[in-house]
């Protein structure tokens, strides 16, 4: 194989593949529709070469459909063909026909393909579409058509355009209906219904009738033979299907055919023997195709429904009422376990299987069923199986025929045993009540809550303590969950949904607290997770508990563990004693375990401990012990590095011994986890969550700090500077609020890379920020924050590719002074500077006056 086929992937192999597939396809209908049209010309009944039986047309139809219909260009390549070189005609000539031709059959074709036309023609509907578009509308349109290009070419005189546009049509019709439709079902499993012995029988003794009509008439009665090749016909269209019954009329009609060529059979004496043999052969094709569609219909539709019958096990019956028989099927049957298959049943039996006390009830509803009071005969009734066993049976059925005095003469219906259905239904409906009395019992809640994909929620099912503790009826619930937030108390409304919207996307085990008004005011939890259904429904199983007491408990256990905690720094958590002076120490054996040690594997000293503590906090151990010393008491916190590197905190607690000013006794704790979880409520508390810099509380703390600084010094420089971005609301409506969220975070990190270490920049609310410069003169001020001015102008935010985003700040600055009594006078000096930019057209710095009263932009200084 050459290399460069080597590397071919999938999608090319196939694109090859399909290319190929194409071309043979395209050659194959451009040889057949010129081959056929030469047939076609050869059958001429007109000089203008018209002929009766124009095979191409139904060639080409039947493989524009069951190919492809991008092969049009075969039409027109074989058309061109058969008119320049066949009939003779000029190239535009022969071009103008055959583009006619296929606009006809495209057009047909294309027609169909909307209509979903299947080729297979298994339904009267697809035949009828085909007969109507196809058979008759496609011819017609050529016809016309092409008869009226010759005529406008002055090949056919205006006088003749009636009879060769008649002639057309025919043909095409013939060529539709021998040619296409077989060609278009052809199926070779299909065609093998006709190696029936009788079938093949009946097709032999048409070819022979059809070789004495159209060949030999050797019988001077052979006109009178030309009706049995019609039953052959109908035989064979009843018994096999529309591809073996296209075949055999097409292999009759070229009998037909042979004969028209050379003029023979029993039509040649007629006046126009191509007409004659027209006239029968289609009318032969046309009966013989409809009764073979209605058949296969027909024969398909009861295959269908035995089968479904069969496949559910129902059983049906035929009430015969002059003669008081029953037919039955083997379905019925087996219900009942009856081993003998009888067709037929007397009615006398049939009563004997029904159980005596079930009667009445069979006969009140066959009278209501007879008096019209109902539309058909429904009802439930026990019959004897062969187990011993009574079965529910559901009859169904209605009355199919009458006598001449409206009487009933046959009642058909069908059975079906629905007795496991009826015990798993009591067995559902027994469990139901038994669940619903044990949910009752339960000290809470259940429910089940479905929230769809349009938001709005109800509950499909909720016990009695959910209305307890709600307040609402069960209906209410189950008609809209909006009624279950009723009694909610008002703070708590808009929480409690959002949580359930976010949980909703998560997907995560729930539990929530919130409160109620009424009808017991107090707490409730809901414990429950969500399950995403295919239909994009949630939907939560779950229980609500009543946790007011329990609130009260805890608030109260929360004031005693506060008393436990002071006793535990007493207790003995890890015991130690020694003299804080000398060093020496003593430790129990949990306390050289809790700093990494087996017990007595190392000597228990301070300098031991020391040598755990890490560095940068050994010398606040030192003066933590030395102040102990002093005062009597240690209590102080610090960090150990245990022998095998985790870091852990410990808190140390004891007092001084009444015996010994220098013998302390104590504990050691490790407040590891409840250190980080400190540390980490202390970031969070003081670190904005969006933007990652000082929240505002932090801020306030630093500003206090540095006004505490600054009262005790005096000549303490501190500027405090407030800046917000410009037009921000209109980012957040122009954008969306994810936009606003990457603008402040754009923002925050311009600012934060341009300013110094020891300077605090913090968030104050939405998009106010305040910065706070230490230790600058004004001029340095002034000129960091043009800076930062210019750098967030000129930078702007990068959404995607298409999509940037430029934002401008305004700066508000004030200086702590003597005048002002505390730091806050301070900040709204800044925020009034910060107005007085904005006022002036914003994107710029402003300046508080040296009055402290009234700001001045930088451009005015």
């Amino acid at each position: 194989m050459p290399e460069r086929f080597k590397h071919l992937s999938v999608s090319e192999t196939s694109q090859l593949q399909k290319t190929l597939n194409y071309a043979v396809q395209f050659l194959v209908l451009a040889f057949s529709y010129a081959l056929f049209s030469y047939l076609g010309v050869k059958l001429a009944t007109l000089t203008y070469n018209i002929s009766l039986i124009w095979p191409p047309v139904g060639i080409a139809v039947a493989l524009l459909l069951r190919w492809d219909m991008r092969l049009w260009p075969a039409i027109l390549l074989g058309g061109i063909f058969q008119e320049m070189v066949v009939t003779g005609y000029g190239f535009l000539l022969s071009l103008t026909i055959s583009v006619a031709s296929l606009s006809a059959i495209y057009f047909a074709c294309y027609l169909l393909k909307r209509l979903h036309f299947d080729v297979q023609m298994e339904r009267s509907k697809d035949f009828y579409y085909f007969t109507l578009i196809a058979v008759i509308g496609c011819p017609l349109l050529m016809a016309l058509m092409g008869v009226g290009v010759l005529t406008l070419n002055g090949v056919i005189p205006q006088q003749d355009f009636p009879s060769a546009a008649l002639s057309w049509f025919l043909g095409d019709i013939t060529g539709m209906l021998v040619f296409g439709i077989a060609l278009l079902v052809f199926n070779l499993n299909r065609l093998a219904a006709l190696l029936n012995a009788s079938n093949l029988l009946v097709f032999g003794m048409m070819l022979l009738i059809g070789l004495e009509l159209f060949v030999f008439e050797y019988s001077p009665v052979a006109p009178a033979l030309a009706l049995l090749p019609v039953l052959g016909l109908l035989w064979i269209a009843l018994r096999t299907n529309l591809a073996a019954t296209s075949w055999v009329v097409l292999s009759f009609s070229a009998l037909a055919f042979y004969a028209a060529l050379n003029h023979q059979g029993i039509f040649s004496s007629l006046q126009n023997p191509p007409l004659g043999t027209w006239f029968y052969v289609n009318s032969l094709a046309l009966v013989a195709l409809i009764v073979s569609v209605s058949a296969m219909e027909s024969r398909l539709e009861s295959e269908q429904m035995q089968y479904s019958i069969q496949s559910t096990n129902i059983g049906t019956w035929d009430w015969r009422l002059q003669d008081q028989r029953v037919l039955v099927n083997s379905g019925w049957h087996h219900l009942l376990g009856l081993s003998h298959q009888r067709r037929e049943i007397s009615l006398g039996e049939f009563i004997s299987l029904v159980h005596p006390e079930d009667l009445r009830i069979i006969e009140n509803t066959m009278d209501n069923y007879l008096n019209q009071q109902t539309h058909e005969f429904s009802c439930q009734y026990r019959m004897y199986h062969k187990s011993g066993d009574w079965r529910i049976i559901q009859s169904t059925g209605k009355i199919i025929e009458w006598d001449l005095r409206g009487r009933a003469l046959r009642m058909c219906g069908t059975h079906l045993d629905v007795t496991d259905s009826i015990k798993t239904q009591q067995e559902l409906t027994q469990t139901y009540t038994f669940l619903n009395r044990v949910s009752e019992q339960i000290p809470g809640a259940i429910y089940q809550f479905i929230l769809d994909k349009k938001g709005h929620g109800h509950f499909p099912y909720v016990n009695q303590g959910m209305v307890r503790m709600l307040g609402v009826s069960a209906e209410k619930l189950k008609e809209d969950a909006k009624y279950g937030l009723t009694n909610v108390h008002p703070d708590d409304v808009s929480k409690l949904v959002k949580t359930i919207l976010k949980n909703s996307i998560l997907g995560k085990s729930w539990r929530y607290e919130f409160r109620v008004v009424k009808p017991r005011a107090g707490w409730r939890e809901i414990h429950s997770r969500p399950h995403q259904l295919e239909d994009g429904q949630v939907v939560w199983f779950g229980y609500m508990t009543d946790i007011t007491d329990h609130k009260h408990l805890e608030q109260s256990m929360r004031l005693v563990n506060q008393k436990l905690q002071s006793a535990q720094r007493a207790a003995k958590l890890g015991y130690w004693n020694g003299n804080l002076v000398t060093g020496d120490m003593s430790w129990s054996d949990i306390l050289f375990e809790l700093y990494g040690y087996r017990p007595g594997a190392v000597e228990a000293s301070f300098n031991t401990l020391l040598g755990l503590v890490p560095e940068e906090e050994k010398q606040a151990l030192k003066d933590g012990m030395a102040w102990a010393v002093r005062t009597g008491e240690l209590n102080i916190e610090h960090r150990i590095v245990t022998t095998d590197g985790e870091i852990r905190w410990f808190h140390q607690l004891a007092k001084v011994s009444t015996a010994n000013h220098h013998w302390f006794e104590g504990s050691a704790q490790d407040i590891t986890e409840r250190k980080t979880l400190e540390l980490r409520f202390q970031t969070m508390a003081l670190t904005d969550e969006l933007t990652g810099i000082a929240n505002r509380r932090a801020f306030l703390q630093q500003l206090e700090r540095e006004w505490g600084r600054f009262k005790r010094k005096g000549s303490h420089k501190v500027f405090v500077t407030i800046t917000d971005i410009d037009h921000f609301k209109q980012v957040n409506d122009t954008y969306g609020h994810d936009v606003g969220d990457k603008v402040l975070r754009h923002f925050t990190d311009l600012i934060g890379k341009h300013i110094r270490k020891g300077d605090v920049f913090g968030r104050m609310g939405g998009e106010e920020f305040a910065l706070m410069l230490i230790d600058s003169d004004q001029a340095q001020v002034i000129n960091l924050l043009e800076k930062l001015r210019g750098i967030i102008q000129d930078t702007p935010l990068q959404v995607t590719m298409r999509l940037s985003v430029s934002i401008t700040a305004s700066f508000g600055v004030a200086r702590f002074n003597a005048i002002q009594r505390n730091f806050d006078d301070a900040l709204i000096a800044a925020d009034q500077a910060l107005y007085q930019a904005k006022g002036q057209g914003r994107n710029r710095v402003c300046l508080e006056s040296s009055t402290a009263s009234q700001p001045h932009s930088i451009t005015d200084t």
